[in-house]
């Protein structure tokens, strides 16, 4: 049974983390090259989303850079450059560049997502187990259910982040990496 859900301005728990099973992510970019139009992005982002897997809606969880702004300065990990200045000069956050800041800000919100997603494989490793159960005590064949796969359980798509060397660094800093990069670019259509 997961964790009670933590009220507004409480922190999550995350006591059952070791208790969780492993699973497969899988985190990957699409640099759309030459769109610039921002009509044209948002066209190839609704492509991708609806034709990138059959279950794109379950399998694959799109993280923004707004999103991953919103929750950094939620969480006190990104700071105004203001802020930055006013703190103590012995405090290690005045060391931070923008890049770091949202690097943490990643990692962390990459956290949730895939603690959520070991929660979710826990849940259904438990159904199945309980299926397995309820065949073999009807004498039935359960060597069809399976608890183990090689697939992804989930994939983790970056949007506009990290886009630059630097971010790509930062972001290595807390132990994520893209675990691979798409490039789309546009090509004229020729007609015969």
């Amino acid at each position: 049974m997961p964790p009670k859900q933590a009220k507004k301005g409480d922190q999550e728990d995350f006591s059952d983390v070791p208790t969780l099973p492993k699973v497969n992510v899988y985190k990957f970019g699409i640099l759309l090259k030459q769109f610039f139009a921002k009509e044209m992005r948002d066209r190839v982002q609704k492509i991708i989303q609806t034709n990138l897997v059959a279950t794109s809606s379950q399998k694959v969880k799109p993280l923004t850079r707004e999103e991953i702004t919103a929750y950094g300065t939620s969480k006190g990990h990104i700071m105004s450059h203001d802020a930055i200045k006013n703190l103590p000069e012995d405090d290690p956050r005045k060391l931070l560049t923008d890049e770091d800041m949202l690097a943490k800000s990643a990692a962390d919100k990459l956290f949730e997502l895939t603690v959520n997603a070991r929660r979710e494989r826990k849940d259904k490793v438990a159904k199945i187990e309980a299926e397995i159960q309820a065949l073999t005590a009807q004498g039935k064949d359960a060597s069809h259910l399976s608890l183990e796969s090689e697939n992804a359980d989930v994939m983790f798509y970056l949007i506009d982040y990290p886009n630059s060397k630097k971010e790509a660094l930062a972001m290595s800093k807390y132990g994520h990496s893209l675990n691979c990069v798409f490039e789309v670019e546009e090509v004229a259509a020729v007609e015969e």
